[in-house]
This record gives structure tokens, C-alpha cells and sequence, in this order.
């Protein structure tokens, strides 16, 4: 675990700017469980805190949308990183939306991420200093978040995301986090 934070943060500088596509590689791989239980590693899912929002959303196709809600965790620096984690609920009534489900992937993957479909289409904004932190990557350039998102989302069905994020200076106390699908989460407070 040493050596994989290591290498993210001798990556890091690649990661925080302006360019919003990475090309990725497999490298470190964390699969979401489909169960609903929130990844371990980073989120630590008996560590995640309270739920500081909730946004409504949804993921469509041709002919169809699912309604999804969106629970955000508290953001908390550690070692130089930030966590973000949610859990993303299908809110199609138990019987509803189509027979095969949506793939994660489609809604919440750069795409052409190397096959791994990581939830690395989320991002920061650090209003304060203008800055724009995408997911972090490791030293062959997979993304240090859930991978495999491959899997089919069923009505009523809750997946666990995170992603792990270069921290912005100790002074930013607030962010906004950006997941695809949903209403921007504005200030989140950075403990």
C-alpha cells in the first residue's frame, strides 16, 4: 500500500491539471461489489462518516431514463490524499426499467479508460485557488478508484463508488465534487 501511494503522489502533478481525459492503464485494480457494500482500501467503508448530501438524477438511454439518487460521504484529507464515496441507488420501482439493467461504466467512466472502467469521471474544484483535481492514478496510470464497473445496475439496486484525489492546501476548507448524472455537490466542507 506504501509503494502505491508513493506512486501516486510522484504522479500526482499529472493529475491535477486542466486535462480532462487520462488514458489509463490496469494498475492497481479495486472492484465495487455489486452487493451495495462500499469498496474497502481508501474508503474504508467503516470509517466513511455521515452522509453531508443527497442529489436526484438520472441515467437514460434511447427510450428509457432511471431515476438514481446519489448519497455523498464527508470529505476528509488523509496522508496528502481525499476520498470521495457515494452510493448510487437506482430509485426504477421493483419491476420497472429494462430486463438487463444500466452498466455503471456508461454513465460514470472516462471512456477508453484501458478496458478497467474506473469511476474516474468525477472531479474537485477548489474555487479558492481555480483548480481542477482529477483522479489520481498510479504508476501505470490506472486510477486509484473503483474499477470493473462493468456491472448491471437493477432497479432499487445500491452500488458503492470512491475515488481518491491529490488534497488541495491544508488552507481550502470547501469543495465542489462533480459526479456525472447529478446536480454539482457545491462547498462540500474538507476536514
Amino acid at each position: 500500500m506504501t509503494a502505491l501511494l508513493l506512486a501516486a503522489i510522484l504522479t500526482l502533478a499529472g493529475c491535477t491539471g486542466d486535462d480532462e481525459r487520462g488514458s489509463g492503464s490496469p494498475g492497481a485494480q479495486r472492484t465495487t461489489d455489486p452487493s451495495g457494500e462500499l469498496p474497502g482500501g481508501p474508503g474504508r467503508s467503516g470509517q466513511l462518516g455521515a452522509v453531508v448530501a443527497t442529489r436526484q438524477g438520472s441515467v437514460s438511454g434511447t427510450n428509457w431514463s432511471n431515476p438514481i439518487k446519489v448519497e455523498l460521504y464527508e470529505l476528509r484529507r488523509d496522508q496528502g490524499f481525499v476520498t470521495v464515496n457515494v452510493r448510487i441507488t437506482d430509485m426504477t420501482p421493483k419491476g420497472g426499467g429494462g430486463v438487463f439493467g444500466w452498466r455503471a461504466a456508461d454513465f460514470f467512466s472516462i471512456e477508453g479508460s484501458a478496458g478497467t472502467h474506473g469511476f474516474d469521471s468525477v472531479y474537485l474544484l477548489d474555487r479558492k485557488n481555480r483548480k481542477k483535481y482529477l483522479v489520481a492514478r498510479d504508476a501505470h496510470k490506472g486510477c486509484l478508484c473503483s474499477t470493473r464497473l462493468g456491472i448491471h445496475v437493477q432497479p432499487q439496486q445500491t452500488i458503492g463508488l470512491y475515488a481518491t484525489f491529490g488534497a488541495p492546501p491544508d488552507d481550502v476548507t470547501a469543495v465542489d465534487v462533480y459526479v456525472p448524472q447529478v446536480e454539482a455537490f457545491e462547498d462540500v466542507p474538507l476536514a
